[in-house]
């Protein structure tokens, strides 16, 4: 049941799915749980849907939620869920008046009046209120008779779980660690069983300072691995939404001097740094070692680099400080273009995201 973080329609699915099932009404919860390619939302986007035909939330709008309206009344009525596949790239994306080209699994669930069902969603709302590392496990096996069943659990990243778990420590150990780091909702194959593992923690912010070729490549590639991009520039003709449509904010400042005020910035907040000059990225970065950012990364050669620690060490910053930094930014793969720069970079953010760096 993903949903962003902060705002009143995930509070309102929240407290409203805690409320019907305290009151013993069936809902159903339809939720995006794999995507390839490019569709109208990623996984798990999600929309709760009652008997009245009332729901709240959105998963792409359109033909293809109306159908999925449908198929959730169906599932109330026969009280069972059902997984719905939609291929976006044959003839029927064209009665959908859709041009995504890709492909979606939606998974149509039941929630019932269950102490334990409450007892999962309860721990979720609290989350909300007061965010907590925890992921929302929805496990998807058959029967004997091929019919999909579901169960929840609420693994936080301690290890604690609410709920049903009648898996193995070593799969309850393996959601503790992507509680811990977060990230994006993905589905997992394990134990005969698929599971919608969708974290509780907000996404990881990537802060790009600068708005030329590079940052634009980089700010695309980033929202579609999923994180949460906020890109910053002195120049209103470059920093704007024409350019950077897939960024959650493009913020326009005064001069770089203080171009870090205003954020909050931890350690799941990635600084990257490709200004339009070394003295603009200088100024950035003496601010981000400042930060407890959880990614500093600045772009250019080994002799830039040198230049600017030298002269950041004049100023005091020191050797443990300057470590931190990533610079050149970016896996070595002999990247020359801005989009090659960009794929470099990702995959580095990616590493780091995932540990693996």
């Amino acid at each position: 049941m993903c949903v962003e973080k902060g705002t009143r329609k995930m509070n309102e699915m929240a407290n409203r799915i805690c409320a019907l099932i305290t009151d013993g009404q069936p809902v159903a919860v339809a939720t995006i749980i794999s995507r390839e390619g490019s569709g109208p939302r990623t996984a798990g986007s999600t929309m709760l849907i009652e008997p009245s035909g009332k729901f709240v939330g959105t998963i792409g709008g359109g033909k293809f939620e109306a159908d999925v309206l449908t198929a959730a009344h169906t599932a109330l009525t026969e009280n069972q869920p059902q997984k719905l596949f939609f291929d976006l790239t044959s003839d029927d994306a064209a009665g959908m008046d859709m041009i995504c080209g890709g492909t979606m699994t939606v998974l149509v669930d039941i929630l019932k009046h269950d102490p334990d069902e409450l007892a999962v969603f309860d721990a979720w709302k609290q989350t909300q209120e007061t965010p907590v590392a925890a992921v929302l496990a929805t496990v998807m096996t058959t029967n004997t008779t091929g019919a999909l069943q579901t169960m929840r659990c609420l693994v936080y990243a301690d290890g604690r779980a609410i709920g049903p778990w009648p898996f193995s420590s070593a799969l309850l150990k393996r959601l503790t660690k992507i509680a811990e780091k977060g990230g994006a909702p993905r589905l997992i194959d394990a134990e005969n069983a698929q599971i919608l593992v969708e974290p509780t923690a907000e996404p990881v912010t990537l802060l790009i300072f600068g708005a030329g070729h590079v940052s634009m490549a980089t700010a695309r590639m980033a929202a579609e691995v999923d994180f949460r991009v906020v890109v910053v520039d002195d120049r209103e003709e470059w920093a704007n939404r024409q350019r950077f449509a897939e960024a959650e904010d493009v913020v326009v400042v005064d001069d770089f001097s203080s171009a870090l005020a205003g954020f909050t910035i931890d350690k799941n907040t990635y600084v990257v740094i490709v200004t339009r000059g070394h003295s603009h990225d200088k100024t950035v970065l003496a601010q981000a070692l400042s930060t407890d950012a959880g990614y500093i990364g600045m772009i250019g050669s080994r002799r830039k680099r040198d230049a600017i620690y030298a002269a950041l060490k004049k100023k005091g910053t020191s050797n443990e400080a300057l470590a931190r930094v990533h610079c050149p930014i970016g896996l070595n793969i002999g990247a020359e273009t801005p989009r090659e720069i960009a794929v470099s970079i990702i995959a580095e953010l990616i590493a780091h995201r995932a540990g693996a760096a």
